[in-house]
């Protein structure tokens, strides 16, 4: 039992560190957008918050985070593949 609830506290883990890794990514870039403001873009893009800077969230939603997440499942699939 406890090596089971040891593996999901360690799964639980790396998952909160990918989403920090996320926001981070996100974040960081030639043009410096704030962490607060892209937690305000992607959550306006589930929810539709207004008086969001639409240039921002054009960098993030469409070039940003699309390189993100192609990144993850390409590290998956080598990481599967056992490369």
């Amino acid at each position: 039992m406890k090596e089971i609830k040891n593996k999901r506290l360690f799964l639980l883990a790396l998952i909160f560190v990918l989403i920090l890794v996320i926001m981070v990514c996100v974040s960081i870039g030639p043009i410096k957008i704030s962490a607060k403001e892209t937690i305000k873009i992607l959550a306006s893009s589930f929810v539709g918050l207004e008086g969001i800077d639409k240039t921002n969230a054009a960098i993030i939603l469409k070039i940003r985070l699309p390189r993100i997440i192609l990144a993850i499942i390409t590290g998956a699939a080598l990481s599967v593949a056992g490369v």
